[in-house]
Parts: C-alpha cells; sequence; structure tokens
C-alpha cells in the first residue's frame, strides 16, 4: 500500500510545519478528468486536499495526463518557480522518480 505510507509521511511533514502556510505540489500522474484510467488519482488527490483544507495548508496538483515526459517538466518547472512549495509529492509511476 505505497500510496497509504505516502499520505502517512505526507500528513507527518505538514503536523510538524502546521504553524505557517505550508506549500504543498503533487505531481499526479493520472488523468484530471474521472475517464477510463483517471478516477484513482482523482480520488488521490481529493483525499490529498481534504487533509490539506483540514491542516490548513496550500496544495497545488499537476496533472501529466498519463503523459510521464510531463512529470518531468513540471518537476522543472517548479524548480525553476520562485514561489517554490515546501513539499513535492512524486509517484515512481514508470520509475520516473530518481529523474525527478
Amino acid at each position: 500500500m505505497p500510496i497509504f505510507k505516502a499520505v502517512l509521511i505526507f500528513m507527518f511533514f505538514i503536523a510538524v510545519d502546521a504553524y505557517s502556510k505550508t506549500k504543498v505540489a503533487f505531481i499526479n500522474p493520472g488523468e484530471s478528468n474521472r475517464g477510463k484510467t483517471g478516477s484513482f488519482w482523482i480520488m488521490v488527490h481529493d483525499f490529498m486536499q481534504a487533509a490539506a483544507d483540514d491542516l490548513g495548508f496550500e496544495l497545488k496538483t499537476y496533472y501529466a495526463e498519463r503523459k510521464f515526459p510531463k512529470m518531468n517538466q513540471f518537476a522543472k518547472e517548479i524548480a525553476a518557480s520562485k514561489d517554490k512549495p515546501d513539499y513535492v509529492f512524486i509517484v515512481n509511476e514508470k520509475l520516473v522518480a530518481p529523474t525527478l
């Protein structure tokens, strides 16, 4: 259950920094609509958003739409951003984590 572990780690880090407006980015490999493969990753986003709302932090989700080069593009955009998030969550689908 790797998603469950990731969400627990996510909640731990956010709880540590709960007194400031923590910014979190989630590079979601799924689709942004509820199509054939999109619903699981939308549920993951919805769960993370509910946690963000409860804990008072800002969550920005980047949907790769099942196009894995977009995950790399999003990682580069986040790294180059002037307003970087405090945490970035990635998924090692198609073994993209080392390049991200």
